[in-house]
């Protein structure tokens, strides 16, 4: 059996993994989700054309991209704005709801029901107003709404995550935001 010693050298010799393999294919991962394929079809898809990729790995890859891209504040700029900002007892009762959802990720049927509504679009408009309102706050980029030519105000709270078996748009949390929280201890 190798003694601790081999094994971080073994560990440190193997080979990086991760998504930097699927750079080449942004371009195309981005066309498909524009046309709402799902990313288990985006995977299909590749498949297809001989490419063997994991729709999970799709999704880490672009992601992990759009985080870069959209440039989202480091937690101390969104801990800075959740200190100083009033938040509705909606806004407050769906940023709860979505802190503690598994993998910090809801859709806004979920929010709107979380908020005591029935009526996803209640919680489009809340929670977009919360985005906007900690956005304008931490300097974020807005990105633009696919198909609606608007800024996605609740791109400063998460971002697109693979749908469920509901096929509704389902929002995961930026990290940065979660950690921010989590700092303020705002839910416990």
């Amino acid at each position: 059996m190798p003694n601790a010693e081999e094994l971080l050298q073994a560990a440190l010799a193997a080979p990086e993994k991760g998504e930097n393999d699927l750079q080449e294919l942004l371009g195309s991962i981005s066309a498909l989700r524009a046309k709402n394929y799902s990313w288990r079809e985006i995977s299909a898809w590749f498949a297809e054309r001989g490419i063997e990729v994991d729709h999970a790995r799709l999704y880490r890859a672009f992601t992990k991209h759009l985080a870069a891209v959209i440039n989202v504040p480091p937690a101390e700029k969104y801990a800075e704005a959740l200190r100083g900002l009033k938040m509705t007892a909606a806004q407050k009762a769906m940023l709860k709801f979505h802190f503690h959802a598994p993998n910090r990720t809801v859709t806004y049927t979920e929010l709107a029901k979380a908020a005591g509504k029935s009526d996803y679009r209640v919680a489009n408009t809340e929670y977009g107003n919360l985005g906007a309102a900690i956005g304008k706050k931490t300097g974020f980029e807005f990105p633009m709404a696919p198909k609606r030519s608007k800024p996605f105000y609740s791109g400063a709270l998460g971002i697109d995550a693979p749908r469920g078996p509901s096929n509704e748009y389902r929002l995961m949390m930026h990290h940065e935001l979660a950690k921010a929280i989590e700092t303020l201890e705002l839910f416990d």
